[in-house]
């Protein structure tokens, strides 16, 4: 634990121009920081590797639990097999980013070997009913996407409960909402839009997916690329990113707009490490509905989420950046400090919950997480002589981890969001 001690002592006292960025961020007042009871990673007793489901909807575990346990065999799924069924579910759950035309992401584990899937449609079609079909008949499912919409028609519950996520973005976009007859009837109850806690109906899913077929499949993009990285006296490290993170070595930020851009993740790892992982990325200037469904249609370009996996003899650390306008800095940043010394779940959940921090130029000055960071921090930060400014939130990212010494695994989410961690047995 002493190296690891070290690894949170140089996150307070780095000063590498390597870490300048020009983006220019709003400063707020800094909040008292709140004690949460929010789960951040599985406990494991390194008997048995547990399985866990990451989510950003409190009620997704239950509506999925519930669908999979009245299908017919549907203990008998594969890993895959009940990602792309989590995944359809999604749609109902979170209709405003889990959208058919929504970039859609996949970082899949099975037998040992990770894939990655960046699916993506220049012409506003559908990305991710393309990818969970070609990821179906890559991995040789039994079940077509047609079968999967049967199932979700017939033994998914009838309502799907309003969280806060979804809806939040209800009452904020109310009014554009009651333009539209479909969102009016999906949303709206006598007059007033839903609230946390009620529901909406069920989706048509096999109609879904019938009008999906009905269209051309020439109109997508598959990426899978990942660029090498490495660090100077690592060379036992292996290192790939869906960008190239050298450009950071060179002090060159890929920065991007994320205006109007909503992202959703979620995940599942079984009990001999085959991991599925889906993140959708839907952005729109205006807000139609898409496949004649509430589906909140994207008419906007989104970009990837940032992923790296940092692997040695014996830990792997998987890092997925969600939020912000560079957010693979973030894990540049991890990655630079040693992410991979952790030793188990708990040293990785410290230093994801440690307190961030960003300079900026022009003019010089930095962004800090100062309602996470002690007196001593704050003190170490405020006496190099740069304007430091409060952020409360620097970021969102989430980590999947196995350590085969320990036999353990799991996911890891950010305090600063609202994720939620369902740990099975």
């Amino acid at each position: 634990m002493k190296k690891f001690s070290l690894i949170l002592l140089i996150l307070v006292s780095h000063n590498s121009c390597s870490f300048f960025n020009s983006v220019i961020e709003n400063n707020e007042p800094a909040p008292a920081l709140k004690e949460s009871n929010q789960k951040i990673f599985c406990p494991q007793d390194g008997q048995t590797p547990k399985v866990s489901m990451a989510s950003n909807n409190l009620n997704a575990k239950d509506i999925f639990t519930e669908t999979l346990k009245n299908i017919p065999n549907g203990d008998k799924f594969t890993t895959i097999e009940r990602g792309i069924l989590f995944s359809l579910l999604h749609l109902n759950i979170r209709p405003d980013t889990f959208s058919p035309s929504a970039r859609f992401q996949l970082f899949i584990k099975n037998k040992g070997s990770w894939e990655y899937w960046d699916v993506s449609s220049p012409k506003g079609q559908y990305p991710l009913l393309y990818g969970l079909e070609t990821i179906a008949l890559y991995y040789g499912s039994k079940y077509s996407l047609k079968k999967m919409a049967y199932f979700i028609d017939k033994y998914a519950p009838p309502y799907f409960p309003i969280g806060p996520q979804l809806g939040n973005f209800l009452v904020k976009n109310q009014k554009e909402l009651s333009r539209h007859k479909i969102f009016n009837d999906a949303f709206f109850k006598a007059g007033q839009i839903l609230q946390v806690g009620e529901s909406i109906k069920k989706l048509p899913f096999r109609k879904i997916i019938k009008k999906y077929k009905a269209l051309p499949k020439n109109e997508y993009q598959i990426k899978s690329k990942l660029f090498d990285f490495s660090l100077t006296n690592r060379n036992d490290l292996k290192i790939k990113c869906n960008l190239d993170l050298n450009l950071y070595s060179r002090s060159i930020y890929p920065i991007r707009n994320s205006s109007n851009t909503q992202t959703s993740p979620f995940g599942v790892v079984d009990t001999k490490g085959n991991a599925f992982i889906a993140v959708t990325s839907n952005r729109y200037k205006t807000l139609s509905p898409g496949l004649e469904t509430f589906l909140i249609s994207g008419n906007e370009k989104s970009l990837p989420v940032s992923f790296c996996q940092i692997k040695e003899k014996t830990r792997e650390i998987n890092l997925f950046s969600f939020k912000g306008r560079d957010p693979a800095q973030h894990i540049y940043h991890l990655i630079e400090q040693e992410v991979i010394q952790s030793q188990n779940l708990s040293d990785l959940a410290a230093l994801i919950a440690f307190p961030r921090h960003q300079f900026l130029l022009n003019p010089l000055r930095m962004l800090y997480e100062s309602n996470r960071a002690s007196k001593e921090q704050l003190q170490k930060f405020l006496g190099m002589g740069i304007p430091l400014y409060h952020s409360s939130n620097l970021g969102n990212l989430w980590a999947l981890a196995f350590f085969k010494k320990l036999n353990t695994q799991g996911f890891v989410l950010d305090p600063r969001e609202g994720g939620h961690l369902s740990c099975l047995n």
